[in-house]
């Protein structure tokens, strides 16, 4: 497949979606930097399937790892959360503040 660079895509889009509806990849640039890609709707579904082949890899290896090395029953990580101390709660170091990590953990649960 060929690529071509849209320098004028507002003016040409007609002219750009037809390039890419006969199998064309075109990028779209702003000055010399690369910003986007028009692609087929083939390459996006294929990638969108190597995405989703990716994330089945991820979650047999993450089960496969809970099999051999156990996993931590929920019990013991609520026990753990609230035990830990108040000042943590006020860290602003922690990107959210642990009673709603504890109430998003109750509301999976």
């Amino acid at each position: 497949m060929n690529r071509a660079v849209a320098k004028k895509p507002k003016r040409d889009l007609g002219g750009t979606l037809e390039r890419v509806r006969r199998g064309e990849r075109v990028v779209l640039r702003r000055g010399r930097k690369a910003v986007a890609a028009v692609v087929p709707i083939e390459d996006l579904k294929r990638l969108q399937e190597l995405e989703d082949e990716e994330d089945l890899r991820d979650v047999c290896s993450a089960l496969e790892e809970a099999s051999r090395k156990g996993t931590i029953p929920w019990e013991k990580v609520k026990t753990e959360l609230d035990r830990r101390p108040a000042d943590a709660e006020a860290n602003p170091s922690d990107e959210r503040p642990w009673s709603e990590v504890r109430a998003s953990l109750e509301r999976i649960r």
